[in-house]
This record gives C-alpha cells, structure tokens and sequence, in this order.
C-alpha cells in the first residue's frame, strides 16, 4: 500500500512550467501523485528529500547555498496539484523524462535549503 502523505503544495511553491499552456510544451510520463498519463503535466514540485540515485545531479539545488542539484523532484496535474493530493511517485532522472520511481523509500533522506547561507532568511 503506498503511504499517504499529503503533498504540502502550499509549502513548496510548485512552479507551473513556463509557456505549457500556451505553447503546446508537454513533459511526458505518468503524474507523480495519481499515476494517470493522460492527463497534462505542467507543475514541478521540489520534494524535501534527496531524489533517487538514477536522479544524482538531475533534481533541484540551489546555487545561494550550495546545494547540489540532487533533491527529488515530482510533476503533477494540475487537478492532483488542487486537491494537495499525495505525491506517490517522484522522477527517475531529469523532470522532462517519462520515468518515475516510488517515492517512499526516500522520505528518510532529508534534502533542504542550508538556511544560514541564505543571509538570514527564516
């Protein structure tokens, strides 16, 4: 049974890929958090753990910090962005590529901004 964790949009900011809508650009694959293909993916979400080791170098950091680009990263649609639905799944390697792994065996390996190298933001 995957493990129901509500996503925390509100808490990540997920990011609307710039010109999806209007321009026909289309990241392909199944949505992170209901699995369904044929849906539009347009909202990248950066998850606050370490992506999986096929991902190494592929998923959000942060140049400020010096947090490399390794943390996990799951794309949704926009009605599972909506309801805050549970992110089960997260990219396999770049946020473009169809592949997808579970995301609860990585929960436990926390991926997060080093805050005091952020000049004092809280």
């Amino acid at each position: 049974m995957a493990e129901e964790i509500r996503a925390g949009y509100e808490d990540r900011t997920p990011i609307e890929v710039p010109g999806t809508r209007d321009e026909g650009i289309t990241i392909t694959g199944p949505c992170c958090a209901c699995r369904r293909q044929d849906v539009e993916l347009r909202n990248v979400v950066c998850m606050a753990f370490r992506g999986p080791i096929t991902a190494t170098g592929k998923g959000w950091g942060c140049a400020v910090c010096g947090l490399p680009t390794d943390g996990a990263i799951a794309i949704v649609c926009d009605d599972c962005r909506e309801s805050d639905a549970a992110i089960l799944d997260v990219c396999a390697g770049y946020a473009a590529d169809p592949a997808r792994v579970e995301a609860s065996p990585l929960r436990g390996r926390p991926w997060e901004h080093r805050r005091e190298r952020h000049g004092g933001e809280e």
